[in-house]
């Protein structure tokens, strides 16, 4: 396949090119400002958003270095961004939303992960399946400035996309919340600020994109023993809350939690169990 340029120079329509500029003048006046890249399974979110970030910096993605696969990749690769002067990171949720009882801890890691960027200068883009999942707060903080949904595909060449401001994004995910609208039909409720469509990265850009997303994927993958029948122990709580197994231990036994089912001589607990841990 052919990875050819727009007429404009850019792998993208005007429109987004547009946007980036725009980005680049807030992160340079210390405003408030990311990208979001949401869509279905398989459209090109991550296509996008290596684009995206090509052209912000006007140089090729370091994966290494910018392409995060959850939250404690994005943390581990920040701060090398900001001791190498990177001034671009991916921050792909690769499942962190997916759990409906734990949104709560991503979207306060999206928070805290925005508090980082901004104050080291650097733009996250960030990509999500669908926008909805973020908490109404970090729409009404100003975090997301723009949304680029990828709407389509059109055979092996570009995917389609829609551009969304930050005041779309808030009245879309009222109507969610209030109205009980599907997720799917909220992009149909207002239209977009602009449409446009993006190009597919070349056979090889592509091939190293897969292999660093399918890596980072099986790199989150617990070990065997650690979940029983979707039961967390010790070790499985430590990971999902971020905490050390002397914090999750001396938790459980202050919230007197008792195990849902002790196999092999160590105790498992549940979702709730987990949830509650995750406020503390």
């Amino acid at each position: 396949m052919a990875n050819l340029l727009y007429k404009n120079g850019y792998p993208f329509s005007d429109c987004l090119v547009e946007t980036i500029d725009e980005c680049k003048s807030m992160i340079a006046n210390d405003e408030a400002c990311s990208i979001i890249v949401d869509g279905k399974v398989g459209l090109g979110k991550s296509n996008n958003g290596v684009q995206i970030l090509k052209v912000y910096q006007g140089s090729p993605i370091i994966y290494k270095y910018q392409y995060a696969i959850g939250g404690k990749d994005f943390l581990r690769k920040i701060k090398v961004c900001y001791e190498k002067g990177i001034k671009v990171i991916i921050y792909d949720e690769a499942g962190d939303f997916s759990s409906r009882s734990a949104l709560s801890k991503p979207n306060r890691d999206l928070q805290r992960f925005f508090d980082i960027c901004r104050a080291l200068g650097i733009l996250m883009i960030i990509i999500l399946p669908h926008f909805k999942n973020l908490d109404k707060i970090l729409i009404e903080s100003a975090i997301p400035q723009v949304l680029v949904h990828i709407s389509g595909r059109t055979g092996q060449e570009y995917n389609d996309f829609s551009l969304y401001s930050l005041d779309q994004m808030y009245y879309m995910k009222d109507r969610i919340m209030r109205r009980n609208i599907q997720p799917a039909m909220a992009y149909s409720v207002t239209s977009p600020c602009a449409r446009g469509h993006c190009l597919r990265l070349s056979e090889k850009e592509a091939k190293e994109l897969k292999d660093i997303s399918n890596k980072g994927k099986l790199d989150l993958l617990p070990d065997s023993d650690e979940i029983v029948d979707d039961l967390f122990d010790y070790k499985g709580i430590s990971k999902e809350v971020g905490k050390s197994l002397t914090w999750v231990r001396n938790k459980i036994k202050e919230l007197e939690l008792k195990p849902k089912r002790i196999f092999e001589r160590r105790n498992y607990y549940n979702k709730e169990d987990l949830l509650l841990l995750e406020r503390q």
